[in-house]
């Protein structure tokens, strides 16, 4: 498994699905005005904690941005609505990831 970084809540994760077919997952790609970078490369998954879609949106297969429970390539995924953000969590190879996302305090 490996676990990249963009900033904010944005993350690339690459695991081994089914058949070790390599499953690329793309979480929270931050929005323009940020001035970060998105990812370029394409996702087998897309994740979005804020359920909000963007301009510059990766190329994904698979949408995900809604509480549920979803299997992709073997890779699990549980998403549970807090606070109108979702946290996701991610079982692959053996690990599990918990995503936060763009989790915001209501005051």
């Amino acid at each position: 498994m490996e676990i990249r970084w963009y900033g904010q809540a944005c993350f690339l994760i690459k695991t081994d699905g089914e058949g070790k077919e390599e499953v690329k997952i793309i979480l929270d790609p931050p929005k323009e005005e940020t001035g970060l970078k998105t990812p370029s490369e394409e996702a087998e998954v897309l994740v979005l904690s804020d359920g909000k879609k963007t301009k510059s949106m990766p190329k994904h297969r698979v949408l995900i941005d809604a509480q549920g429970e979803y299997e992709i390539k073997n890779v699990f995924f549980k998403g549970i609505s807090i606070n109108s953000s979702e946290i996701y969590i991610i079982e692959s190879e053996e690990v599990k990831i918990c995503h936060l996302g763009a989790f915001a305090a209501k005051e």
